[in-house]
């Protein structure tokens, strides 16, 4: 994944993600010194010419010694131990990717590379239908849209009734890059780098998701409001 790095003049990362820093913790490394210094500047009341303040070097200006949180991450954990934490979250991974793939009712909406799962409830009715007419995208497209909005509405949904029963937590954001672009879709985002979770764990997760997602589109169905437009 890394090939080519070398030939980059800077790289950007962000610490507090997979080095398991807090937050602010964006880096920019140079691979010569010198160039850091196109983005030096001063004042007259901190951060003065020839003074140590790191501010000089950064967009922020003056600020704290931040650096040494992942620092000493870098140092406690080592190569080692960030070894052992990486194989976990990629077993992780490869266990929920497998757990939504296999159930009928959630759809997988990326391959995931560093450990971020997007994924949907779908109901059954709704992904045959969706099935059926992605067979002619072209022909079939505003219904494509239609159904795609009532699936956005229930995983938006979802993601509340998640929140309000407070046993798991994921995040919801919106994708344009799927089988169903330009349109945006609404997924749950996952991701597995807690050391804590244990493989068993996800199962019961996603079963947890699933009861709720059915209980939301069974009162949906109900109201018959989001169907109208099929």
């Amino acid at each position: 994944m890394m090939r080519g790095i070398e030939k980059a003049d800077t790289v950007t990362m962000d610490a507090h993600k997979l080095l398991y820093a807090p937050n602010c913790m964006g880096i920019c490394l140079f691979k010569d010194v010198r160039d850091s210094k196109l983005i030096y500047h001063t004042s007259n009341y901190i951060i003065r010419k020839g003074s140590v303040d790191q501010g000089r070097f950064t967009i922020e200006g003056s600020r704290p010694f931040e650096c040494l949180k992942p620092w000493a991450s870098l140092k406690i954990l080592g190569h080692y131990g960030y070894k052992l934490i990486f194989e976990h979250a990629r077993e992780l991974q490869k266990t929920f990717v497998e757990l939504v793939e296999k159930d009928p009712l959630f759809e997988l909406l990326n391959r995931p590379e560093l450990f971020i799962i997007n994924y949907r409830f779908v109901p059954e009715e709704l992904g045959k239908m969706l099935e059926t007419l992605m067979e002619n995208p072209k022909e079939n497209a505003e219904k494509i849209t239609a159904v795609n909005k009532i699936i956005n509405t229930i995983t938006i949904e979802l993601h509340k009734t998640i929140r309000d029963h407070d046993t798991s937590f994921v995040s919801r954001t919106r994708l344009e890059s799927t089988r169903y672009a330009p349109r945006k879709i609404v997924v749950l985002r996952a991701i597995t780098v807690n050391p804590n979770t244990e493989p068993y764990m996800l199962k019961k997760v996603l079963n947890d998701h699933r009861s709720m997602g059915i209980s939301l589109w069974k009162e949906m169905k109900r109201s018959g409001d989001l169907l109208s437009g099929l």
